[in-house]
């Protein structure tokens, strides 16, 4: 008995001498040395843009894109910090496919409608007339005009309203666009079948063709010239560009450079359109020469433009 009591004592010390040796190792594998913190490594300047980087890469772009789309032609325009980078042309203005000789697109001639970019004008022309004093942007439009709007509301539609939208008229599509060489009037456009008003004016952002149609109608009231006239001299021509118009049809030397339209690059020629609303959506491309012309100055806001005095509009 008392040779076997110190062998099984000293047994059991080795036990937990052993189970201490673990519980020291691990403790030890858990609490690693504080590591150093990474270097900052500052992040790569980002490489000027170039002409010839952006040449490059529309190039490589545009020409599959119109061969995958079936896409007659098109025009770009890139333009950084109010600097024309490149201007590119790509597939025809005319394919030939009616007989005409082909025709390649060229962005320094070819002409292209430009749609709704056209209600920067009329909003320009607006603005010139609310600076002489000849429009209020906050009265009621209808002392602008010799026909009665469509109302369901009976609050006042401002010009302030027809400039962002919010005058409330539905937006329709019929008699819209008219094909072949017919003339459209623009009081017409905007008196006979006007759209309904679904909308308390200045509560519900809604597109509207029509409002814009109705600004350049009170633009023509206003200035005593016809809009197109109106917008000609005192807007495209103070800008410098020459290739721009609201005219229906265009005039010769113009319409020789328009480009014509196709369903499909591979399709005949579709007939000529006319926009009815004239103001909204008709002005034919204006050419690449934004850098000269006021809406450069007019982005800044803190200067005068050729179309405008050094105001801001609020």
């Amino acid at each position: 008995m008392t040779s076997e009591a110190p062998r099984g004592v000293r047994a059991r010390l080795a036990a937990i001498a052993a189970g201490c040796a673990v519980v020291a190792l691990l403790s030890g594998c858990g609490a690693p040395a504080a590591l150093a913190p990474a270097p900052q490594i500052p992040a790569p300047s980002a490489p000027d843009l170039t002409g010839p980087d952006v040449d490059a890469w529309l190039d490589g772009l545009v020409p599959a894109a119109l061969e995958r789309s079936d896409i007659a032609g098109a025009t770009v325009a890139v333009v950084r910090d109010g600097q024309v980078l490149t201007t590119r042309g790509y597939g025809w203005a005319d394919t030939g496919a009616d007989g005409d000789a082909p025709r390649r697109v060229d962005p320094d001639d070819t002409l292209f409608r430009v749609g709704s970019i056209s209600k920067v004008f009329v909003a320009t022309a607006v603005l010139q007339q609310v600076e002489q004093g000849r429009i209020d942007l906050d009265a009621d439009v209808q002392r602008y005009l010799d026909f009665p709007l469509p109302r369901r509301y009976d609050g006042p539609i401002t010009m302030r309203h027809l400039l962002t939208h919010t005058a409330g008229f539905e937006e329709r599509i019929r008699n819209l666009i008219f094909l072949g060489e017919s003339t459209v009037d623009l009081r017409d456009t905007v008196a006979v079948d006007p759209p309904e008003q679904v909308f308390e004016p200045g509560t519900v952002p809604s597109y509207s063709n029509y409002g814009y149609a109705v600004a350049g109608y009170i633009v023509e009231r206003t200035s005593g010239m016809p809009f197109a006239d109106y917008v000609e001299r005192n807007v495209l021509d103070r800008a410098g560009m020459a290739s721009s118009s609201f005219a229906q049809p265009l005039p010769p030397d113009l319409a020789a450079r328009l480009s014509r339209g196709y369903p499909t690059a591979s399709s005949p020629a579709g007939p000529s359109r006319r926009w009815a609303p004239r103001p909204p959506g008709r002005c034919r491309r204006p050419r690449p020469t934004w850098r000269d012309s006021c809406w450069r100055s007019w982005a800044r806001r803190d200067r005068g433009s050729p179309c405008s005095g050094p105001r801001r509009w609020r």
